[in-house]
């Protein structure tokens, strides 16, 4: 990607009616080094890009001479290259590209976070300290600059991939809302990386929380009764087929709830009761609300 960063900064500083002196004082350097930026032969350090573009008034891209073209251009040349250095596992060139994205491609930090963390977890890559530190850095450089809308995937994709030296720092810094929740982000963390001995405890309880919203959604029945019986009866029925798949039930006319079997559910028993009683309430409306339509 060519730069055009001499030029530009000749350009504004002109603009500004400034001379190379007053310029080299504005950003604590010397008039030989604005002029050596100038003409081409030497850069500011990547650092001072930001403060230099704040300076007057602009764009890092547009200081940089770079136009939208060129950039989507240079991007897919560099997504090849990350991609071609993830597969091979060359962690250095990684961390080179990754670290060029960081500093100098803001705009597209959202689109590229995904896409490298797509391909880092195919090798798992983010085992190397050095790839795992440059993630950290792009994520908080996403949540500095993106929407907080655009947080919560990155904050998933971070849950998988943090050691387990950092985890619970991670997550008592961004686990919030509830599908983004503690246990929500520790039972995908542990899904995704095959952890199986530490999944059980917390699958246990978010089964729960996922069977909470389903039964306590009956708590709505008189919206249903008021506008449409047929479409109560239909969504306590749908619940109650839920709850007897999960607890591996086959209700008869004898044992209308159980069909005789025990609960197979990873509970306490004060849960799998409350879920017994979900079901005759539910099997009891189904009953009163088919007997008042035949009425």
């Amino acid at each position: 990607m060519k730069l055009n960063l001499g030029n530009q900064i000749r350009l504004n500083r002109r603009r500004m009616n400034l001379t190379q002196e007053q310029l080299a004082e504005k950003f604590g350097t010397s008039p030989q080094a604005i002029s050596r930026w100038e003409i081409g032969a030497t850069y500011p350090d990547i650092e001072m890009l930001p403060m230099i573009a704040s300076f007057f008034e602009t764009s890092v891209d547009a200081l940089l001479g770079v136009t939208e073209e060129e950039k989507e251009a240079y991007c897919a040349e560099l997504q090849k290259s990350f991609e071609v250095a993830v597969r091979a596992k060359d962690v250095r060139k990684t961390v080179e590209i990754m670290r060029e994205i960081r500093r100098n491609l803001k705009d597209y930090q959202q689109y590229w976070f995904w896409g490298m963390y797509n391909e880092i977890w195919k090798v798992r890559l983010f085992q190397d300290q050095n790839v795992l530190e440059e993630m950290r850095l792009l994520a908080e450089e996403v949540f500095r600059v993106c929407p907080k809308d655009q947080h919560y995937a990155v904050i998933g994709c971070m849950a998988n991939m943090e050691d387990d030296e950092h985890i619970d720092a991670f997550l008592d810094a961004y686990a919030s809302r509830e599908d983004m929740s503690r246990s929500t982000l520790l039972f995908n963390r542990y899904k995704m990386r095959e952890e199986l001995d530490k999944i059980e405890p917390v699958r246990q309880y978010v089964l729960w929380m996922e069977l909470s919203h389903i039964i306590s959604a009956a708590n709505d029945w008189q919206v249903y009764l008021c506008d449409d019986p047929n479409h109560f009866i239909w969504f306590c029925e749908t619940q109650l087929n839920y709850l007897n798949a999960v607890n591996n039930l086959s209700p008869d006319k004898k044992y209308l709830v159980s069909g005789g079997t025990g609960v197979d559910l990873w509970c306490e028993e004060r849960i799998e009761l409350g879920i017994r009683y979900e079901c005759v309430f539910l099997h009891w409306s189904v009953y009163i609300m088919k007997t008042l339509i035949k009425c």
